[in-house]
């Protein structure tokens, strides 16, 4: 009797854990890797002349699907997912690089404030939301689809917003045939930053 009854609570007791450490694992992959943050040099507006010169933005925690099985063994295997608090730091690194704001927040993210602390300051005008409809790679190649949204915090009607895919494909190379893994992630990243490219393109045109 007393045999069964440790079998049971293991069962309820690990499985939990395990799927706590898998996610864990997910969402700590929030490094943001350098070819992933846009560096908009010529954007319709300055931070001189532009509509948001004197207005923060804040960028709102990322939504994306629940990591599957095989995003979990990738990170485990050293070629991490996008996560939601990775892309969404590169949203602000991009946004900060695009100078079209006077300033740009990280909005808290309950779910990941133990792996990245954001900084909390408030007063933000607009609020930008994203969300990640579609992350695909494979053969060198990568496509991306993000929704975004932004904010009038003062109103809450939304000033602009517009789902964009984008993609990239990794050039054919040694260094590819022998690591394949790691050009899809390359190229996943640069498919990413295209995206914000995008966004910030957008966003910069807005009058």
């Amino acid at each position: 009797m007393g045999e069964r009854l440790t079998t049971d609570v293991s069962r309820v007791v690990v499985w939990p854990s395990l799927t706590a450490l898998l996610a864990a694992c997910v969402a700590a992959c929030h490094y943001v890797p350098p070819n992933m943050v846009a560096q908009p040099a010529n954007v319709a507006q300055s931070q001189e002349t532009g509509r948001f010169k004197n207005d923060i933005v804040s960028v709102a925690p990322v939504a994306r699907p629940n990591p599957s099985v095989g995003e979990v063994l990738e990170a485990l295997n050293g070629a991490p997912p996008v996560s939601a608090p990775m892309f969404q730091q590169a949203l602000v690194d991009s946004l900060r690089n695009a100078s079209i704001f006077a300033d740009v927040q990280r909005g808290t993210d309950s779910r990941y404030d133990g792996f990245a602390q954001p900084t909390p300051r408030g007063g933000a005008r607009y609020l930008l939301n994203a969300k990640i409809i579609k992350q695909d790679e494979g053969g060198y190649g990568a496509t991306v689809e993000v929704q975004y949204a932004l904010i009038d915090t003062a109103t809450g009607h939304s000033l602009w917003s517009d789902d964009l895919a984008s993609s990239y494909q990794y050039p054919a190379s040694v260094h590819a045939f022998f690591m394949p893994r790691q050009a899809d992630t390359e190229a996943l990243w640069h498919a990413f930053r295209q995206n914000i490219e995008a966004m910030i393109m957008k966003v910069a045109a807005l009058r």
